[in-house]
């Protein structure tokens, strides 16, 4: 995760398409303000053409480190953890809270192809499943990386396949 979302971050090109619904991720959590989205590359407001560089910018890199660092603490968040105050959240209100994090923080640096992206995603509902530990409250997994399966083929290779040569 991390390195999908630092690769995305350092990659200052404006993505042509825009699947963001900003209609739909305010209808999921009431903060976030549907103005709040990237304008399509080229467009025109008010009659005034999005030529300045600053907003043909995907993330400054002053961002960058700060926003890995949220969306990994957003990871080990889970149920059956204390949070900074020792309270016990739900699923959902980790869910929350971790959403408004990350969009509080593009919002005040005005960051809004950052919170497309991560809404899009990493934020949305189908998305977070799939990556967070707080989408599964029952159980948490502490194994982070292939360590078991390269121990096992370790195993094979040591100890079974020089016999069966």
């Amino acid at each position: 995760m991390k390195r999908a979302v630092k690769k995305r971050l350092t990659d200052t090109s404006i993505p042509k398409r825009n699947n963001y619904n900003a209609q739909l991720a305010h209808s999921e959590f009431g903060f976030i303000d549907t103005s709040f989205h990237p304008f399509p590359v080229g467009d025109e407001i008010t009659g005034v053409r999005l030529n300045n560089p600053l907003d043909n910018r995907f993330c400054p890199k002053e961002f960058r480190e700060r926003i890995i660092g949220i969306i990994s603490y957003h990871f080990h968040l889970h149920p059956l953890i204390p949070n900074d105050t020792g309270d016990f959240l739900t699923s959902d209100e980790l869910r929350n809270l971790s959403v408004q994090e990350m969009y509080e923080f593009c919002v005040q640096h005005d960051l809004k192809n950052v919170w497309a992206y991560m809404w899009t995603n990493w934020y949305k509902k189908e998305n977070w499943a799939l990556w967070a530990k707080a989408a599964n409250p029952e159980k948490m997994c502490v194994f982070r990386t292939t360590m078991l399966i390269e121990a096992h083929w370790k195993v094979i290779k040591r100890d079974f396949l020089p016999k069966f040569f």
